[in-house]
């Protein structure tokens, strides 16, 4: 029901599919579930592919919304948290004042139900279109920033430089990640499941006010990644999710 609401939101059709329970047993004894979804469908006219590899030095480095929300709200659930109905119920074991409270019931949602950026997708499309001879580039931070920014930058054989103080935070989110004993700085850079797009353009050009996106960086020449923190700049290791290690780094 839920896979035919996200369909029926975003225009599109469930044509099918398969299920099928895995041997090895999960953490309760039960069988594990494996679920794959393949989309497909066209690109719009007037439009064109983003790709990973596009960027160039000089590039001002954005991202499309707030990170390491996601995150907290995996903690959160972790620590009890639940959805119940349309409701996101707190233990009462971690004290949340009311503002901490509307805080930490946002992050369970972000994490439950991420909404992808497509709007702010069709907008790049349609610059890569109108200046094929400079296309933004783009990736979906979902494995987290500091991991796909590393994947961004070796597609594009350039390195990057990311301003801590400008990365953006959620209303509450240094509170919230007090209150879990988590660094903020940890979870937006590694924390992953964001779900917008980090994206390049030229340094004297800015996206659409409406998105609300967020300068965050330049691309630099090389392939090193670094992160600048009260003027001084230190390596950004690729923290995030490890798909073939299925752990966190």
């Amino acid at each position: 029901a839920a896979l035919a609401g996200a369909c029926a939101r975003h225009g599109t059709v469930l044509a099918g599919g398969d299920l099928a329970a895995l041997p090895e047993p999960g953490a309760s004894g039960g069988p594990h579930l494996a679920a794959g979804l393949t989309l497909i469908g066209r690109m719009p006219p007037g439009g064109a592919w983003l790709a990973r590899g596009a960027a160039r030095p000089g590039d001002a480095l954005w991202v499309g919304g707030t990170l390491g929300e996601s995150a907290a709200g995996r903690h959160l659930l972790a620590r009890g948290a639940r959805l119940a109905g349309r409701r996101v119920e707190l233990p009462e074991s971690l004290g949340l004042s009311a503002p901490l409270a509307v805080a930490a019931r946002r992050a369970v949602r972000r994490h439950l139900a991420p909404v992808p950026q497509l709007e702010l997708g069709h907008a790049l499309g349609r610059r890569a279109a109108r200046c094929p001879g400079h296309p933004p580039a783009a990736i979906d931070l979902s494995d987290g920033l500091a991991r796909d920014l590393h994947r961004l930058c070796a597609a594009s054989g350039a390195g990057a430089v990311v301003e801590a103080e400008r990365l953006p935070l959620p209303r509450g989110f240094a509170a919230l990640c007090a209150r879990l004993g988590r660094e903020p700085l940890e979870l937006a850079l590694g924390g992953g499941e964001d779900y917008v797009l980090l994206f390049t353009l030229p340094a004297r050009e800015e996206p659409p006010p409406s998105f609300r996106c967020r300068q965050i960086g330049t691309i630099t020449a090389g392939r090193g990644v670094r992160l600048a923190t009260g003027g001084r700049q230190q390596k950004l290791p690729p923290a995030g999710w490890d798909h073939l290690t299925a752990a966190t780094t």
